[in-house]
C-alpha cells in the first residue's frame, strides 16, 4: 500500500477507534473516491454502516469487498453478520459457510452461523455450530448467548440458564441478557434469583423500562423472608419510577414494611393511631405506597382507620407540620374510594363539618387555615367534587393551597370534575335496552371500574411478535405483521385499552363500555398520558354492530360473564372479528372463585344492598372473621380493598362463573380453537410443562383442567386466555 494511501487509512482507522463515525465514513469515502475498489475501505466503511444501522448499504459494501478479495475469511464473515441483522437468515447461512470454508474453526462465523440456524428452525445444527465456537473461544460473550437462546428454545432450561450465566460473566453489563436470565429464572419457579438479576439490569441502566415492569409481575407474587434495608432502597427507587404500575409492589412493600416495625408494639394494636403519625407516615416507602397504591393489608387498614378516626373526632392534634402525613392518608383512602369503616359519630361530625364550610361561602384565595384543614378532612372520607361548595372550592388556584394539600385537590376535586366536563364529548353508538345490560351500566356509573394510578406500559412491538412470544407453538396470521384494527369491548376506565395502545405498534384501538362516567376516567387518562391512537365510544355488546368495520385483534375480558347469554355475546364479538384475527377473552372460574360465592350466599342471608354503607358493613364482618372462618378466603382477593372493585366483586347485579370443560364447550361451539392462557405467573406455564412434557404448544383445555383439578391454586380466579377460528395458526 503506498504510503499516501496508508497515512489515509491511519487516519480513517484512528477516527473509527474514537468513536468518530461520521468522520472515520467520510475518510473512508475519500479513499473509495480514489481507489473505488479498495477492499480494506469497503469492509471498514460497512462497519460503520452496521453501527448505524444500515444493513442494506453495509451488505452492497461488502459484496464488493467479497468480490475482489474473496479469499478473506472475514470479509464473508461480517457480510453474514450485515445479512443477519437485515433479516436474511437464508443468504447469511451461506456467507457464514463460506468464511469457515476458508478458516475452520472461525468463532465469530461459527456463532452467526449458530444464530442463523436457530432463526431457520435448525436447532440441533445450530447448537453444533455454537458448541464448536465455545471450543475454540470458551468465554465468548455472543456464542454463549446465543447458546442460551437456543437451549431455551428447545426447552432446555436449566442448561440455558447455565449459558446465560457464563455469558453474563463474561460480560457483567449486560443488562438485557440479565433480563432474559430473569424471564427464564421466574419460569423454573426461581422468583428471588429472578429479582437479583432484575434489581441488577436496573442499575445498570433500565431505559425502556422493561426490567422494571418484569419485577413488578414477579414481586406480586412474592414476599419477602426478612427486613432488608438495601431491598428498601431499591423499592422506593421503583417507586420513584414514573411509567411503571406502582401497584405491582404494593403488598410486597408493604409486607417488608411490616418486617421492619416487627419489634413494634403499636403495629398490631386495636388502638395505634401513635405508631401511624409518628412512625408510618413520616416512612418515606410507606408514603410512596400509600399515595401509589391500594392497601390490602388488613393491619394496616386497622391502623388507618383508627388514625382518620382520631383526626376527625379530634382525639389526636396536628399542626400544620402534620398536613403531609394527613394528605398521605387522604390520598389512600382517595385511592381506595373511601372503603374504610365509618362510625355513626364520625358521619355526624362529617355533616357538621361540611355544613359549617358550607355555610361560609366562598373560602377566599388562599384559603384560611381552619379551611384547608377542614377540606383535608372531608377529603379522606369522601371526594371533594361531591361537597356542595366543590364549584367554590375549585376556582381557588392549585398553588394557593397548602403544599401537602395541593395533590388531595387535585385528584379528589379537579380531576372528577374535568371528568364530568368529558362526559359529553363521549361518541355513543347504539342504544342500551337490554335488562340486564342496562343494570350493569347503573352499577357501573355508580362505581366505575376499575379505579387505576398507572397504566401497564409495555415496549411496542408487532402483534406478531407479542402473540409469538406469549405462545411459542403457535404461528399467529401475517396480517398481524401489518398495523392492525383493535377492538376493546368493555374497556371499563380504559386500563387495558391504554395499556394496548401503548403496547401494539401501528394499531389503532377502539375501547367500548356501557358506563359514560367510565369513559369520562379513560378519556382523561389517555389525554394526561398522551395516547392518541385509542378512542372512547359508549356501546353495549349487543349492539356492536354499530360499529363499523371487522378488527384484527377483538379483546373482551370481564364482560361475557356479565350478560344474559355468553354464547350470544360471543357469536356478536365474532361478527366483528377479521377473518385472520384472534380474539381475546376473560371469563370467571367457577372454581377459582368459590370464595366469592360462599361470601355473596352470606351476604344474602344477611339482606345487605349493594350501597356504600352495608359494603363497608360486610368488610367489617369479613376482616373481623375468626382465623378458620371460611369467610376471611375472600381477603385475598385485591377487588376487597377498594370500594367499586369490592362492589364489583362481591355485589354484582349478574354473575356467570365457568369450569374449563364449559369454556371448551363454549369454543366448540363457536367453532374456535384454543390458543392458550395469558398469564403473568411463568410458573403457570411450567407446571404444564412438568405435566405434561410432550405437550409443547399447551393447547389442551382437558389437560389444563387436569392440571387445575390437581392443583386448585394453580389458575387464577379470571381464565384469561387467546382463541382463533379453527384451522388459524
Amino acid at each position: 500500500m503506498a504510503a499516501e494511501l496508508q497515512q489515509r487509512f491511519d487516519t480513517a482507522l484512528a477516527l473509527h477507534r474514537a468513536g468518530d463515525m461520521q468522520g472515520a465514513a467520510r475518510a473512508y469515502r475519500e479513499i473509495l473516491e480514489s481507489h473505488p475498489q479498495q477492499p480494506d475501505a469497503l469492509n471498514l466503511l460497512a462497519l460503520v454502516e452496521m453501527e448505524g444501522g444500515r444493513h442494506r448499504a453495509a451488505v452492497d459494501l461488502l459484496r464488493r469487498a467479497v468480490s475482489v478479495r474473496g479469499e478473506v475469511p472475514q470479509f464473508h464473515c461480517h457480510l453474514g453478520n450485515a445479512l443477519q441483522a437485515g433479516g436474511d437468515f437464508s443468504e447469511a447461512a451461506i456467507a457464514y459457510r463460506e468464511a469457515l470454508a476458508l478458516q475452520p474453526h472461525y468463532p465469530e462465523a461459527l456463532t452467526g452461523l449458530g444464530f442463523v440456524l436457530a432463526r431457520l428452525g435448525r436447532s440441533d445444527e445450530a447448537l453444533e455450530c455454537l458448541n464448536e465456537a465455545l471450543r475454540a473461544s470458551p468465554e465468548d460473550f455472543f456464542a454463549l448467548h446465543n447458546l442460551g437462546d437456543v437451549l431455551a428454545d428447545k426447552g432446555d432450561l436449566d442448561a440455558a440458564a447455565h449459558a446465560y450465566r457464563k455469558a453474563i460473566a463474561a460480560e457483567p453489563g449486560a443488562a438485557e441478557l440479565r433480563i432474559k436470565l430473569a424471564v427464564l429464572l421466574r419460569e423454573q419457579g426461581h422468583p428471588a434469583q429472578a429479582a437479583e438479576q432484575l434489581w441488577a439490569a436496573i442499575e445498570l441502566g433500565d431505559d425502556d423500562l422493561r426490567a422494571h415492569r418484569l419485577l413488578g409481575s414477579l414481586l406480586r407474587l412474592a414476599a419477602p423472608s426478612a427486613y432488608d434495608p438495601d431491598l428498601e432502597q431499591r423499592l422506593l427507587a421503583f417507586y420513584e419510577t414514573a411509567a411503571v404500575d406502582h401497584g405491582d409492589v404494593a403488598e410486597f412493600a408493604t409486607a417488608l414494611l411490616k418486617l421492619k416495625y416487627a419489634d413494634d408494639p403499636r403495629l398490631h394494636s386495636d388502638s395505634g393511631h401513635g405508631f401511624v403519625f409518628d412512625t408510618l407516615l413520616v416512612d418515606p416507602l410507606a408514603c410512596a405506597v400509600l399515595t401509589r397504591s391500594v392497601n390490602a393489608d388488613e393491619d394496616l387498614e386497622r391502623l388507618l382507620t383508627d388514625a382518620r378516626r382520631a383526626l376527625l373526632l379530634g382525639d389526636v392534634e396536628i399542626d400544620a407540620s402534620g398536613m403531609a402525613a394527613m394528605s398521605v392518608l387522604a390520598e389512600q383512602c382517595f385511592n381506595n374510594e373511601y372503603v374504610f369503616a365509618v362510625s355513626e359519630q364520625e358521619s355526624a361530625r362529617l355533616d357538621a363539618l361540611g355544613a359549617a364550610l358550607a355555610s361560609r361561602g366562598h373560602p377566599g384565595s388562599p384559603p384560611p387555615g381552619d379551611v384547608q384543614r377542614s377540606v383535608l378532612l372531608l377529603g379522606m372520607y369522601g371526594p371533594l367534587s361531591a361537597l356542595p361548595t366543590a364549584a367554590e372550592l375549585a376556582d381557588i388556584a392549585l398553588e394557593d393551597w397548602h403544599q401537602a394539600l395541593q395533590p388531595v385537590v387535585r385528584r379528589s376535586l379537579l380531576e372528577p370534575l374535568e371528568e364530568r366536563a368529558l362526559e359529553a364529548e363521549i361518541e355513543v353508538l347504539g342504544s342500551v335496552e337490554d335488562p340486564v345490560s342496562r343494570a350493569v351500566r347503573d352499577q357501573y356509573e355508580a362505581n366505575p371500574y376499575p379505579r387505576w394510578l398507572e397504566p401497564a406500559y409495555r415496549n411496542p412491538a408487532s402483534v406478531y411478535r407479542i402473540v409469538q412470544g406469549m405462545f411459542p407453538g403457535f404461528t399467529p396470521p401475517a396480517v398481524l405483521n401489518a398495523p392492525v384494527r383493535v377492538l376493546v369491548v368493555g374497556c371499563g376506565t380504559g386500563r387495558h385499552a391504554i395499556s394496548i395502545a401503548l403496547r401494539y405498534a401501528d394499531a389503532e384501538v377502539l375501547a367500548t363500555d356501557l358506563s359514560r362516567r367510565s369513559l369520562a376516567f379513560a378519556l382523561r387518562m389517555a389525554r394526561q398520558l398522551g395516547v392518541d391512537n385509542v378512542r372512547f365510544v359508549e356501546n353495549d355488546l349487543l349492539n356492536v354492530s354499530a360499529i363499523d368495520g371487522r378488527f384484527h385483534i377483538v379483546e373482551c375480558v370481564g364482560v361475557l360473564h356479565h350478560m344474559r347469554s355468553i354464547a350470544q355475546g360471543l357469536r356478536m364479538l365474532l361478527d366483528k372479528l377479521h377473518e385472520d384475527g384472534l380474539l381475546k377473552l376473560g371469563l370467571y372460574s367457577e372454581r377459582a372463585r368459590a370464595p366469592v360465592v360462599a361470601a355473596r350466599e352470606r351476604i344474602a342471608e344477611l339482606g345487605l344492598r349493594a350501597v356504600p354503607d352495608d359494603l363497608r358493613r360486610f368488610r367489617q364482618l369479613a376482616l373481623s372473621a375468626p382465623a378458620h372462618d371460611p369467610l376471611r378466603r375472600i381477603l385475598a382477593f385485591g377487588d376487597f380493598y377498594t370500594l367499586s372493585n369490592c362492589r364489583d366483586l362481591l355485589f354484582h347485579v349478574h354473575e356467570q362463573n365457568m369450569s374449563l370443560s364449559d369454556v371448551r364447550d363454549l369454543l366448540a361451539g363457536a367453532q374456535l380453537d384454543f390458543i392458550g392462557f395469558e398469564s403473568a405467573d411463568a410458573t403457570l406455564n411450567e407446571a404444564y410443562r412438568r405435566r405434561y412434557p410432550e405437550d409443547r404448544s399447551m393447547r389442551d383445555l382437558s389437560r389444563w383442567q387436569a392440571l387445575e383439578e390437581a392443583l386448585p391454586e394453580a389458575l387464577p380466579a379470571l381464565y384469561q386466555f387467546w382463541c382463533a377460528r379453527r384451522g388459524t395458526g
